[in-house]
């Protein structure tokens, strides 16, 4: 039986929820083949998680790790399922001392998964097996293999998205035959600032008469600032935008792609248009506008997990140049075949069932304990404290230098 472990302290990974995505998804497709139970450490059970079937909250806090592993235990103790555990799978950071403690206790595997984002730049917990997503952690933790010894890239952890007929309604109210639709699913606030602006501006330059495009954004409003000036912009711009923040729509985002004929996407979003067959653009670091996801683009794509820090060598910038993109979309040749190759990238790299029976044969082929030192352990504890009185002091401090500046 495998374990699951995910965090959800104050003041970490409380709105977001990508990471929950990936593990709930990830944990039913293990669930085919193996027992699992999901324990979230912190504050609140994640709403993505709420109804996850053998999902379980522990409330504790990031400075509190010794008793958080003790409620861990007592809960695994209470459902009577700790002596029937094989793996401990840790799901972010901030879990590795429960994780390795308990399996360290009932000498059993461990093993953490780091999910996207940036590779550190200090200090990450040093296990003897870990997954990364995307080639760049891989080449990272790759440069340090005297602490990481089993290192795997396993980008696959979306399921394939699914028309859904209770959404149909949706769908036709963001849609509009007469357009070229255009999605972008995400939320709306600073993190996707240069994304959301350079869609706004990308669809100003591709647009006609002759060739009308519609603009959607769907996503969780995190600043009204953001959405009024992505407004603004649009309105300056002559581009025909609307932007759905409410639950009804933001709930099970994913569910809507199918109102869009091209996709704007980033992470889990992007991965998800492509199993639904659409026309991909993904942000580029580099140039002002996002780039074509096609056969000459996508290794690029895919080493930075579709996120705002992908780099494009200057010779395929073509593919970032509206123009130049006007002219392959107009042909429906070239359009269909972008659609199948998007579709079986799709299932060679991202499917989650793909990468469940990966993750089982590492399970199997995992028999060396975590090799974890008490004296890391209790380092683990120190860090973890620090970095939560570090965070819990943020909005104070920006509280304080606002007050100075008035």
């Amino acid at each position: 039986m495998v374990l699951f472990l995910i965090s959800n302290y104050e003041g970490f990974n409380t709105g977001h929820g990508g990471h929950y995505y990936s593990l709930r998804q990830m944990a039913e497709s293990i669930a085919k083949y193996e027992k699992v139970v999901t324990i979230v450490l912190g504050t609140e059970m994640p709403i993505v998680l709420a109804d996850m079937k053998d999902a379980h909250h522990v409330p504790t806090k990031l400075h509190l790790q010794k008793k958080a592993l003790k409620d861990a235990i007592n809960k695994l103790k209470a459902l009577e399922l700790l002596s029937r555990l094989s793996v401990v799978h840790a799901y972010d950071a901030k879990s590795v001392y429960v994780g390795s403690y308990i399996a360290k206790i009932i000498k059993i595997p461990f093993i953490l998964t780091k999910c996207g984002g940036k590779a550190p730049k200090k200090f990450y917990p040093k296990v003897s097996s870990l997954i990364v997503f995307h080639k760049t952690d891989y080449d990272h933790f790759d440069n340090y293999k005297k602490g990481y010894n089993n290192l795997y890239l396993i980008p696959n952890r979306v399921k394939p998205t699914r028309f859904c007929e209770q959404r149909k309604n949706q769908i036709d109210s963001i849609s509009d035959e007469n357009v070229f639709n255009i999605i972008k699913i995400g939320r709306i606030g600073t993190y996707y600032h240069k994304t959301l602006t350079s869609a706004i501006k990308f669809c100003a330059e591709v647009q006609s008469p002759a060739y009308p495009i519609k603009l959607t954004f769907i996503g969780y409003q995190e600043s009204a600032d953001i959405a009024n000036e992505l407004h603004l912009l649009s309105k300056k711009l002559n581009v025909n935008l609307s932007i759905h923040s409410e639950s009804s729509y933001t709930s099970n985002a994913s569910e809507l792609i199918w109102a869009c004929d091209a996709s704007i996407g980033t992470g889990r979003g992007a991965m998800e248009a492509l199993s639904a067959g659409k026309i991909l653009l993904f942000p580029v670091a580099n140039f002002d506008y996002p780039c074509l996801f096609n056969e000459q683009t996508a290794p690029f794509a895919i080493r930075d997990n579709f996120s705002e820090r992908v780099k494009l060598p200057e010779e395929l910038s073509n593919y970032c140049n509206p123009k130049h993109l006007m002219s392959l979309l107009s042909n429906n040749n070239y359009k269909d075949d972008l659609r199948k190759f998007g579709t079986n990238f799709f299932n060679l790299y991202f499917n989650v069932d793909v990468g469940a029976e990966k993750i089982i044969d590492i399970y199997n082929n995992s028999q060396d304990i975590a090799p974890i030192s008490r004296w890391y352990l209790l380092y683990l504890r120190f860090y973890n404290a620090k970095l939560y009185f570090k965070y819990r002091s943020k909005p104070f401090r920006h509280q304080f230098m606002k007050a100075l500046r008035l």
